[in-house]
């Protein structure tokens, strides 16, 4: 088992960078790590069952993974991962709920958009995989038929990136309804690729979906 240092010359290392950077692990704790980047902060409210459901692995993953970063366990994880955070506060820090104040001027009201969406790439590009990213735009590229599958708060980018493709002259589904979405997914062939946009990649839509007999 490869061990991950922690620590070196007194140095403190960055946490999420060792998850994202991680050499040795298995594909589950793999997608373990790539949860916990994504949880962010929320990690912090979470249960080690909780953590584990989310993830659709197991506690024992857990623990093999804190182990192989050099970590006696999952509190000592949670730990780390609010070390690295209080790091990057800083005074230009934006609250994503209240990005900008009532008596804010027009500068310091883009300075803070500016800021949050520097923050939403920064995260973004700490759980993608560029190869992966590849893969997925060489399916897009080479389908027949591009069917979108997402719920909720995520059907307002879902949409957009339908408009986007129908633009670019490649044929795009992008259905409102949840059974819409779930009664459709078994009519697609292997000439359609389907992209799933979710913030946590578990969603009871693609389990319906998944059971629902869709090619793969």
């Amino acid at each position: 088992m490869r061990q991950i240092e922690t620590c070196k010359e007194g140095k403190t290392v960055d946490i999420r960078k060792q998850l994202r950077e991680a050499r040795g692990l298995t594909p589950t704790e793999a997608q373990l790590a790539r949860t916990v980047l994504a949880m962010g902060e929320r990690i912090q409210q979470t249960s080690i069952k909780e953590l584990a459901s989310a993830s659709a692995t197991s506690i024992a993953t857990i623990h093999r993974l804190c182990k192989k970063l050099g970590l006696e366990g999952f509190k000592e994880l949670k730990v780390e991962l609010a070390r690295t955070a209080a790091r990057k506060v800083t005074d230009e820090d934006v609250d994503f709920d209240f990005p900008f104040d009532a008596g804010w001027g027009p500068e310091r009201v883009t300075r803070s958009m500016k800021s949050l969406y520097a923050e939403a790439i920064e995260e973004t590009l700490e759980v993608l995989n560029p190869r992966e990213l590849a893969r997925a735009a060489d399916l897009v590229r080479g389908a027949e038929v591009v069917d979108v599958y997402t719920q909720s708060h995520n059907l307002y980018p879902a949409q957009m990136l339908c408009d986007r493709l129908l633009s670019a002259g490649r044929p795009t589904t992008c259905h409102e309804g949840f059974e819409r979405q779930v009664c459709n997914a078994p009519l697609s062939d292997a000439g359609h690729a389907a992209v799933m946009i979710s913030y946590s990649g578990v969603s009871e839509l693609f389990d319906k979906i998944y059971a629902s007999g869709m090619p793969s």
